[in-house]
């Protein structure tokens, strides 16, 4: 597996899009920014990234760049396109390196964070928030 590293960050400058594609261009490095609420801990962020390498590896991948098929394993989400939207970066946002520092990232970002915990505390609303199925009260 990649080395996977993250922090936690509040809001991301209006371009962020176009400073984080030009920091993974420049030396084939891969940097992830999602909302907050969907990230569970650092166990759920490597899983994810677990998951996604494995996709592309058994060529059972839905999306073309590691970046999006991690967003889809972190959301939960088989569309795309949900899992963006609910991925979407807000006024907490964790910053995901896969085997690049998360620190370059930030300085391409220019902000700073806090380390993500290994797990939160899983409780029911932040499970059902990303879970696939419904969860009985």
């Amino acid at each position: 597996m990649k080395r996977v590293d993250a922090l936690i960050t509040g809001a991301v400058p209006k371009d962020w899009m176009d400073r984080l594609d030009s920091f993974s261009e420049s030396d084939d490095h891969t940097a992830i920014i999602v909302n907050a609420e969907m990230v569970h801990g650092m166990v759920h962020i490597e899983s994810a990234v677990e998951h996604a390498e494995r996709a592309f590896s058994q060529k059972m991948n839905r999306s073309r760049d590691l970046e999006v098929e991690t967003i889809l394993y972190l959301t939960g989400e088989r569309r795309i396109e949900k899992a963006l939207e609910m991925s979407a970066p807000g006024d907490r946002n964790v910053v995901i390196a896969v085997d690049c520092d998360v620190r370059q990232v930030m300085d391409v970002l220019g902000t700073t964070g806090e380390e993500v915990p290994s797990k939160t505390d899983g409780t029911l609303d932040a499970i059902e928030r990303t879970a696939l199925l419904d969860i009985d009260k």
